[in-house]
């Protein structure tokens, strides 16, 4: 029993004694006085003080005590105490010294427990009539209030014959469920539900009011950032910082207004796993000294979008721009498809580039299933594709927003390239093309170029007339300058063998191109020398094969791989008086795409047959946006169809009397398609040599894959202090996956968390981390009659809580508690002695000693008598 539960019943409070008997000895106090002043002479102070202790003794040992009302019954009284992150600090304190009263104020025969909750309820302490000693651990799901899943939390911990009784220590800005709801039980159990409001910090000129991420969102995309900042004072500039993990990413200014005022920014998200997003806006007047005000909140980056591309192409240019996008990529040739093979569910977005109709029926029906339930799909063809009448029969037709026809419109056709690819194949190449200590074999800088020339030569068709050399000291021919349909097979066999070793000297074999040229009288023939060093000649010495190329108009487009600087001048002045283009390109792996680039460059310039046919923008979208479609190169093919009803027109080519199709869009069921009507060889290769043409096909895949698949998990954290936090994985699918395994690394230090279900599809497990640190992990994860799945993402610990998604700055949900309390009986702003209070006292009484204290009065009082006594003695010798 504390004192002050005794002095609220002050009133009723009365003294008691154990042992009556005891009360005799107070009866030889006169004597005692009498004696001690008359025959010991004792002095009159030292009289008083041996008359205190002689009667704090007698009345400790008598067991003098006071008598404290009971409560007629004993009550179990339940602290709801709101922890999510709309309440800050000085709330929290308030909560709890309001907790710490509580305590105080209750009867010794009252229980008290405590319910901490936040998007969920946690029981911290079951009721029990011990002293309240029990830490206020954080609540799950900061970020929302759920004000039902306390109460049906504290409804357990009330037991029959008792009062019970609530105290809601929160603002009442429910964010999920309905507190209401459960009213009619608590009634029914004879409830009474207090409420107090805790307070909040005097609110600062300027705030964050609002943070909208997208919670869950694949891997290395684009995210909107929107923010809404209230500001108080006149209008100024203010400094805006975007923070990822406590790492500053952008950093802007902005015009404060008075009110409030939208937010936008863009944040480039990285690599898959949980990420503290922090949006900043300090005020200049604030000096940069100060923090400014802010709100963050937790973002779960899936596994990036995994694309199925069904093509014929080895080295398809979609390839390349998903590859420069981060997206995972997986390439399957229309012979190797296979009905029931293909785990649709996985990808987010599936291509189909030129397809015909040797594809397997029953593809057709797997995958409309896979677009209905939201996956996406983009078909690239051309005439061979839309004239194909065995896929205008196919299940194909019925997805596609365009109809297939048989009619074609006039193609132009453009000479034929004549071209020379001369490859460095010199003992510098060999070296890996990040590190130049160290020899790779599929990581050089050779084997890029081989790769690059193997995707040149798949794109060019076969009329074009290609050969190539290679050169280190010395030159050789890997393959005569001859057309693709006699060599193609060659050319790919001889580059793929192509090894390092030797020195640099590139002039045989430019002689021996301008040489081959000429001699077959190849009208706008074109050269690309591609080299990492430096040559063993001087450049006057190539004077007079360069004096060759310009005669004979041979281009020459040279790229430096590298990022050193020797022979940049020199390669740069071949081209530009040949006419070429020269490249210093530093990463290797952008060789491919470079190559491409080039050559539909100089295939453009190639004279045609017929006219061509310029490309106009349709309706506005999120695909054609951002994209300077009057620079677009003219089509020299297409395939002609007609829209279907409910579709988007996006891109078409105008005719004299007629507009065709060359973009279209709809949906189907869940999912979205979009179709191109042209091919890569069939009218579509000047695009390749567009400056655009990159971002245009990067936002095409990105609109259409759907963004989460039933194969993605979102993990989280959820701190619950001392360094423990709660790491939840949940998965998308109908139903989870079959086992998971997880491997945490934060440093040097290794963990293994065991998860176990917690819904239907969400995994919960415990690991311990510092806050602020960073951690990878790793998921084994097995679905049922599927082989083990390998996940990696990266975990950030916040170092520090703040207001998170989900929880505005609002004022205090008074309607809410005023209609929870006054239908149960209870108040609002009630303090803690309104929640003890009863309104009737039993004949039952407590004892409250007064041991502690007599007995020390007792002892403080003899040595005062004894001290006072000596003193008077000293003074009067």
């Amino acid at each position: 029993m504390t004192w002050s539960y005794v002095w609220s019943r002050a009133a009723d409070v009365r003294l008691g004694i154990e042992e009556p008997l005891w009360l005799l000895a107070v009866l030889a106090l006169g004597w005692f006085l009498y004696w001690g002043r008359h025959r010991a002479r004792w002095p009159a102070l030292a009289a008083v003080l041996r008359s205190v202790a002689w009667i704090a003794a007698v009345a400790g040992l008598a067991g003098l005590h006071l008598r404290v009302p009971l409560p007629e019954s004993p009550a179990t009284i339940v602290a709801l105490v709101d922890r999510s992150a709309s309440i800050d600090e000085v709330g929290r304190r308030w909560q709890d010294q309001f907790l710490a009263e509580l305590d105080r104020r209750r009867s010794p025969t009252d229980e008290i427990g405590v319910v901490v909750f936040a998007g969920e309820a946690r029981v911290v302490r079951w009721p029990h009539a011990a002293p309240l000693s029990t830490p206020l651990v954080p609540a799950p799901n900061a970020w929302e209030t759920n004000l039902a899943a306390a109460l049906d939390a504290a409804r357990g911990l009330l037991p029959a014959g008792r009062e019970a009784k609530l105290v809601l220590l929160t603002d009442g800005n429910e964010t999920r469920g309905d507190a209401r709801s459960l009213l009619p039980a608590l009634r029914a159990m004879g409830t009474v539900i207090h409420a107090a409001i805790p307070p909040r910090a005097e609110e600062a000129p300027t705030q964050v009011t609002q943070l909208f991420v997208p919670q869950v969102a694949p891997a290395w995309t684009i995210l909107p950032v929107r923010g809404v900042v209230m500001h108080r004072g006149a209008a100024e500039t203010a400094a805006v910082r975007l923070w990822v993990d406590d790492a500053l990413v952008e950093a802007s200014t902005m015009k404060l207004e008075p009110g409030t005022t939208p937010l936008n920014l863009l944040w480039h998200a990285s690599d898959p796993g949980t990420h503290l997003v922090r949006l900043e806006v300090q005020p200049h007047s604030s000096g940069y000294s100060s923090t400014g005000a802010s709100r963050d909140t937790q973002v779960s980056l899936t596994s990036p979008l995994r694309l199925l591309l069904v093509s014929a192409r080895t080295n398809s240019p979609l390839a390349a721009v998903a590859r420069a996008q981060q997206l995972e990529l997986r390439r399957v040739t229309p012979e190797g498809l296979r009905a029931g093979a293909i785990e649709w569910e996985a990808y987010h977005l599936v291509i189909l580039e030129e397809p015909t109709g040797k594809f397997p029926p029953r593809i057709w029906s797997e995958l409309s299933q896979y677009v209905a339930s939201g996956g996406g799909l983009v078909v690239v063809g051309g005439e061979s594709t839309f004239g194909d009448a065995r896929l205008k029969a196919s299940g194909l037709a019925e997805l596609l927003p365009v109809t297939f026809e048989v009619r074609r419109p006039p193609r132009p056709e453009r000479e034929p390239l004549s071209l020379f690819l001369l490859i460095d194949r010199s003992n510098s190449m060999g070296y890996h093309i990040y590190d130049r200590m160290r020899r790779s074999d599929d990581e050089s800088k050779l084997a890029y170029a081989r790769r690059a020339a193997l995707a040149l030569i798949e794109q060019l068709r076969d009329t074009d007339r290609v050969g190539v050399l290679a050169f280190d000291s010395q030159m050789y021919e890997v393959a005569p300058l001859a057309p693709l349909a006699e060599n193609r097979g060659l050319l790919e066999h001889n580059i793929a063998r192509l090894q390092p070793g030797g020195g640099t000297d590139f002039y045989e074999a430019l002689q021996r191109a301008s040489a081959e040229l000429s001699r077959q009288h190849a009208r706008g023939g074109h050269i690309i020398l591609l080299t990492d060093g430096d040559t063993n000649r001087s450049a006057i010495e190539h004077e007079p094969v360069l004096r060759r190329l310009e005669e004979s108009g041979v281009s020459v487009t040279t790229i430096r791989i590298g990022d050193d600087t020797v022979n940049l001048e020199f390669l740069q002045s071949i081209s530009n008086r040949t006419g070429g283009k020269f490249y210093h390109v530093r990463d290797a792996s952008e060789l491919p795409q470079l190559l491409l680039q080039d050559t539909s460059r100089t295939i453009t310039q190639k004279p045609r047959g017929g006219s061509t046919f310029a490309v106009r923008a349709g309706r506005p979208s999120q695909v054609t946006q951002a994209i300077a479609w009057d620079s677009a190169p003219p089509l020299s093919g297409y395939a002609y169809t007609q829209l279907k009803p409910n579709a988007e027109l996006w891109l078409r080519i105008d005719q004299a009397d007629r507009s065709d199709p060359l973009l279209a869009a709809w949906n189907y069921g869940a999912g979205r398609v979009v179709v191109f009507t042209a091919a890569w060889s069939e009218g579509a290769e000047p695009w390749l040599a567009w400056p655009e043409n990159s971002q245009f096909w990067a936002q095409l895949l990105r609109w259409t894959a759907r963004e989460i698949s039933p194969r993605d998990f979102a993990v989280g954290l959820e701190a619950e202090g001392a360094g423990a936090w709660q790491l939840w994985i949940e998965s998308f699918a109908e139903r989870g996956p079959a086992e998971v395994l997880g491997r945490l690394v934060l440093g040097e230090q290794v963990q293994e968390p065991r998860f176990s279900l917690a819904g239907k599809r969400k995994l919960i497990g415990r690991v311990q981390a510092v806050p602020g640190s960073k951690g990878e992990l790793t998921l084994l994860v097995r679905w049922q009659g599927r082989s083990l799945e390998e996940r990696r993402y990266s975990l950030y610990f916040p170092s520090a809580a703040g207001r998170a998604r989900g929880e505005e700055v609002r004022e205090p949900n008074r309607p809410l508690l005023e209609v929870l309390t006054q239908a149960t009986g209870g108040r609002l702003d009630a303090k803690a002695s309104d929640v003890v209070t009863r309104s009737q006292t039993g004949g039952q009484t407590a004892a409250k000693s007064l041991d502690w204290v007599l007995l020390p009065l007792a002892m403080f009082a003899f040595v005062g008598d004894v001290a006072a006594r000596k003193l008077l003695r000293t003074r009067s010798r």
